[in-house]
């Protein structure tokens, strides 16, 4: 196990899933008319605006009870690339306390939608905690203490059966 060292204060709800860099592309007319209300076409380029932010189910979840006041501990793996490195400096930045799993395996944890006329047009992921299996010993210190687990279906069957048997 990896990651910042923050004491866990005792009681604390654990939130563990995904976290991931998410694109959020959002494509603008080519002209003062109105754009067309059928799909995108391909072009070499599509002027628009792009912006980037920190999401997934779980993080989003662990992000909002925090910022409502709830003591959090949010679980999650990452790799160890730049895209990764930004995600956990945020959370870290955000004041999350973090356990956090480092595995130069995992795929860049990326979300990247494509938007028009605000609809959502294409989206692609590569979360894959589904293939990721926590350290029980990792889950058994993120457990231990908690008085809540939430846990995202995104993790992996064997996880999500070892953090509801601990839980217990």
């Amino acid at each position: 196990m990896t990651g910042y060292n923050h004491a866990m204060p005792q009681p604390y709800i654990l939130v563990a899933g995904a976290a991931v860099l998410d694109v959020l592309a959002t494509s603008l007319p080519l002209s003062p008319t109105p754009a067309p209300t059928g799909p995108i076409q391909p072009a070499p380029i599509h002027p628009g605006e792009v912006r980037l932010g920190v999401g997934g189910v779980a993080c989003n979840m662990a992000l909002n009870l925090h910022a409502l006041g709830a003591p959090i501990t949010f679980l999650t793996a990452l790799n160890n690339t730049p895209f990764s490195q930004m995600i956990a400096h945020y959370l870290h930045q955000s004041g999350l306390r973090l356990r956090l799993e480092t595995h130069k395996h995992l795929p860049d944890p990326v979300y990247c939608s494509l938007w028009q006329d605000g609809t959502l047009r294409q989206a692609v992921h590569t979360t894959a905690l589904t293939d990721h299996e926590f350290h029980r010993s990792g889950l058994e210190t993120a457990v231990r203490g908690a008085k809540a687990v939430l846990a995202s279906a995104e993790l992996s069957p064997t996880s999500l059966h070892t953090l509801a048997e601990l839980a217990r």
